[in-house]
């Protein structure tokens, strides 16, 4: 992006350069919780972009922009169930804990809790779930993709339908 939009500023070269990097790692995100590797960066940056303006979650009354006619772009990008703080997602343990180190320091860190599927240690419970029971014992405590287990995912398509 640094390359394409060319300024003298200093403050627009350093927020281009974040643009940039946002950009990028929000398409490794998608990449890798959709599992789709074909779409080239140009289009998903279009169809980022398109559904970005075209934002369901905020009312306003904005005309409806498509690259193509045949799709919504907010339907290919905003599918992702899970990777937003809005809607069904992972949402980290409210507790806190300390914890000593090796070395003696005290650190505080987020209670760990038991998944549900595999009973591994975890710090991320479904909202969906929380918001409809009690969670005073984190009883929808899912593994995320970060550490290699699908526990979510499958808890997703189990009780709530969507991947």
């Amino acid at each position: 992006m640094e390359r394409k939009l060319e300024t003298k500023d200093w403050d627009m070269r350093a927020g281009i350069g974040i643009l940039g990097i946002c950009a990028v790692d929000t398409m490794h995100v998608y990449r890798r919780a959709t599992q789709k590797t074909d779409m080239s960066p140009s289009t998903f940056l279009t169809k980022l972009a398109e559904a970005l303006i075209d934002n369901k979650f905020v009312v306003s009354s904005s005309t409806c922009r498509s690259m193509d006619s045949s799709a919504s772009a907010t339907s290919s990008i905003s599918s992702v169930s899970g990777t937003s703080g809005v809607g069904l997602h992972l949402t980290p343990v409210k507790r806190w804990t300390n914890h000593t180190a090796s070395n003696g320091t005290v650190k505080k860190r987020r209670q760990q809790v038991a998944c549900r599927r595999c009973g591994k240690k975890t710090v991320k419970i479904c909202s969906v779930c929380a918001a409809d029971e009690d969670t005073a014992d984190y009883t929808c405590a899912y593994c995320d993709s970060t550490n290699g287990r699908l526990c979510y995912k499958a808890h997703m398509q189990e009780c709530h339908g969507t991947v």
